[in-house]
């Protein structure tokens, strides 16, 4: 008897889609645009979650009301098993936003899956015998911070909720499909 496979749920950044696509058509990136991501945490299988555990868990994390914050890399890095971008520095506003989500899930009584977090996108799950780099930096403003269900086997995301983040600028919710045009201009050439 064939077991199904699985399909786990996340809380993702994804990149907005000009800089997605810039990534995906990098020469070493084996992904398409629309699965390129950030992962918050996960959250454990879709089928561990009743329709209605899910509805009250998108419900109460709609009042997670959390300041929009930049995210950024410039390393390209090659591990031996995958090939992602990484940052040199610490990213303080992706690392407050995933401890307070952390404790919402906790004040929630929500066990979460053991994860250690490390800010990262994986270009591709496979060595590519390419060394590690400094590449020119990739950054771009976080407005929202998906739900996610990621379906093995088929390389696909379903989207479950899209949650805003607050504005820095006027602490109103910010449209989901802003980028910030300055930091459009990507390049995955290896920096001098």
């Amino acid at each position: 008897m064939s077991h199904p496979l699985p399909r786990p749920l996340y809380l993702m950044i994804k990149p907005p889609a000009a800089v997605a696509d810039r990534l995906a058509a990098g020469p070493r990136t084996r992904r398409a645009a629309d699965l390129l991501h950030v992962t918050l945490m996960p959250l454990g299988d879709r089928r561990q979650f009743s329709d209605f555990a899910l509805a009250h868990m998108i419900d109460w994390m709609t009042y997670v009301r959390r300041p929009a914050f930049r995210i950024g890399f410039d390393r390209i890095l090659n591990n031996g098993h995958s090939v992602g971008l990484r940052a040199n520095r610490l990213m303080p506003g992706v690392m407050d936003f995933q401890a307070a989500l952390q404790a919402a899930f906790a004040r929630h009584g929500v066990a979460l899956p053991p994860y250690k977090f490390n800010p990262h996108i994986t270009l591709n799950y496979h060595s590519d015998g390419q060394p590690s780099a400094a590449i020119e930096p990739i950054s771009w403003l976080v407005e929202d911070v998906r739900l996610i269900e990621s379906v093995y086997g088929e390389g696909r995301h379903i989207e479950h909720a899209r949650f805003s983040l607050v504005s820095t600028r006027d602490a109103k919710p910010v449209p989901v499909a802003t980028a910030d045009g300055a930091q459009l201009a990507l390049d995955l050439r290896v920096a001098a």
